[in-house]
């Protein structure tokens, strides 16, 4: 099992994921692939830095950022997350339209999964509907798979729709 850590809003980040966080001195923004996981801190790849100057990290290099600095930005697998709504608490799954990961897929969604389909941009997710509705709900590359907190089917989330409606629960620090 690889060893992971929670960002500074409580989602759990892994080797291999892309984050972004702020350097001490000086202070800029950077993003990168995390390469390594110590106790309270990453070891990042830097990809992009917000303030290129003489002092700044330098795109390539690597360097350590204390956990509570970073920010996930794209995970490398698929993770479930509980979040918040107004019925109660509700679990989502966002879908990354790799090929690889319709296993977590279909383990997630269950027997709501109908149907998946290569596209160009990746796989496209197709979910049992409700009854009132004859279609079944499509789930698109970076869309979200919602788990209602009672028996009901999972339906699928615009990103922009899960931002304004959702509300991740944080798990809190411990040192």
């Amino acid at each position: 099992m690889s060893r992971t850590i929670r960002d500074a809003a409580g989602r759990e980040v892994g080797v291999g994921d892309t984050v972004g966080g702020t350097t001490s001195t000086p202070q800029c923004t950077i993003t990168g692939r995390v390469t390594e996981i110590s106790y309270g801190r990453v070891r990042v790849a830097v990809a992009t830095v917000s303030t290129p100057g003489r002092a700044a990290p330098r795109v390539g290099s690597q360097l350590w950022i204390p956990a509570l600095r970073v920010f996930l930005v794209h995970a490398a697998s698929p993770q479930v997350q509980a979040v918040v709504a107004r019925l109660g608490q509700v679990t989502s799954l966002r879908w990354s339209g790799q090929c690889e990961d319709l296993a977590a897929a279909a383990e997630f969604a269950g027997r709501d999964l109908i149907a998946a389909a290569d596209g160009g941009d990746g796989w496209t997710l197709f979910l049992r509907g409700h009854k009132a509705r004859h279609s079944p709900d499509v789930v698109p590359p970076g869309w979200f798979i919602l788990r209602p907190p009672m028996k009901g089917r999972h339906r699928a989330c615009d990103p922009t729709a899960f931002v304004t409606s959702y509300a991740p629960i944080a798990i809190a620090h411990t040192a």
